[in-house]
């Protein structure tokens, strides 16, 4: 993976601007970015990470001007503790490679969550690292603005 380059907050190489409102859909779930300002959407499993062993999250988005960093994982039926792990994972793959001073969002759209979601080992791994405010969590579809 490439350095930070000084004109970009991503450092995984070439930039991939966007700024119209993009939709990622998988698994019967989908991720909606409706932003003014631009911002860099990567695919992380058999993207970025394809060769990487584990689990990891299905995107990263890295809003620059906002200074946030969006872990996405899209699921289809209920396994909200797989999804917090592979978003945990992918966050310590690429921990050393981001900007410290961006906040780390999880965001995991599944078709049903269950009450006991938030007693999962994974659900508390990444709350240690993220802060409980920065897991969003929603049914089937998410706009993000």
């Amino acid at each position: 993976m490439s350095q930070k380059n000084s004109s970009t907050c991503n450092p995984f190489g070439p930039k991939h601007e966007i700024s119209k409102k993009t939709k990622i859909e998988e698994h019967g779930s989908s991720f909606e970015l409706k932003l003014a300002e631009l911002f860099h959407i990567i695919k992380i499993d058999n993207g970025l990470l394809k060769n990487e062993i584990g689990s990891k999250s299905d995107y990263l988005v890295l809003i620059c001007e906002r200074k946030e960093n969006l872990f996405i994982e899209l699921k289809g039926r209920q396994n909200f503790d797989k999804a917090c792990l592979q978003i945990y994972n992918t966050f310590v793959f690429l921990k050393s490679q981001l900007d410290f001073q961006f906040k780390n969002v999880a965001i995991i759209v599944q078709k049903e969550f269950n009450k006991n979601d938030l007693f999962s080992n994974g659900y508390k791994k990444l709350a240690k690292e993220f802060g409980t405010k920065n897991i969003i969590k929603k049914n089937n579809q998410i706009v993000y603005k």
